[in-house]
């Protein structure tokens, strides 16, 4: 077992959530383990059907190795953060890491905003 969490989290975006305090939200919580990270790479996504967002691949000893947010910039913001149930050491989790990243990487490129008044499919 990998003994890892994807954490997601979704916001219909409204007057209390909006679209710009959820992506500073996200922001900030990528900027808590920037205290740890020896480098933050940061990829943007921009994919058919009002899909964006950014995925920011973090290097060090950061609690989280990988975090994501999704929105379609008028309803939707999801974000997630990956983390790992075991003490951070790079070189052991590399390989658990890659595998787990694929998976991510496959999600986010085929995630789609399911129609009508459903959350997500993918």
């Amino acid at each position: 077992a990998f003994d890892s969490r994807l954490h997601v989290s979704y916001y219909p975006i409204s007057e209390k959530n909006t679209f710009k305090k959820l992506k500073a939200d996200a922001f900030e919580m990528l900027d808590w383990h920037n205290k740890k990270a020896n480098y933050i790479d940061e990829r943007r996504i921009e994919r058919p059907n009002d899909v964006s967002g950014y995925v920011f691949v973090i290097d060090g000893p950061a609690a989280s190795p990988m975090q994501f947010y999704l929105t379609d910039s008028t309803h939707h913001f999801l974000r997630a953060a990956l983390y790992f149930n075991t003490q951070i050491n790079s070189d052991s989790l590399a390989p658990v890491y890659k595998f787990v990243e694929e998976d991510i990487f496959k999600m986010l490129e085929t995630f789609e905003w399911k129609r009508g008044n459903g959350l997500i499919g993918g």
